[in-house]
């Protein structure tokens, strides 16, 4: 049960900076005050993170590698079919959405954990 209250001084314009990332945040006021006071970076998920996302930059890697290796044997080959080109080129532009959500996943984790 909230039955506490903590009142802080601010200036005009701070209020209204909290307020607009409050709603930016679809929080109250009070909901984006708590959730960015209590919310907790420490060392131990911050070393996680950066964990994952070497993890996840390295998985990309090695796919990335695995398509390139791809492309020189059909350059070199002359020997895909239309069907299997398009099967190829389907599944590709699916990763590079992907591959594009995920870098922007890991550029926000890394702007949040890691700073």
């Amino acid at each position: 049960m909230k039955n506490k209250r903590i009142e802080i001084r601010v200036s005009k314009h701070q209020k209204s900076q909290i307020k607009e990332l409050a709603n930016q945040e679809k929080m109250t006021l009070s909901e984006y005050i708590l959730d960015k006071s209590l919310a907790e970076k420490s060392p131990k998920i911050k070393r996680e993170i950066y964990l994952e996302v070497g993890k996840m930059k390295a998985r990309n890697f090695k796919v990335e590698n695995n398509i390139n290796q791809l492309a020189k044997h059909v350059n070199s080959n002359k020997n895909l079919s239309k069907q299997d080109f398009h099967s190829f080129e389907f599944l590709f532009n699916i990763y590079e959405k992907e591959v594009s959500k995920q870098n922007k996943l890991i550029r926000n984790l890394e702007e949040i954990f890691l700073k």
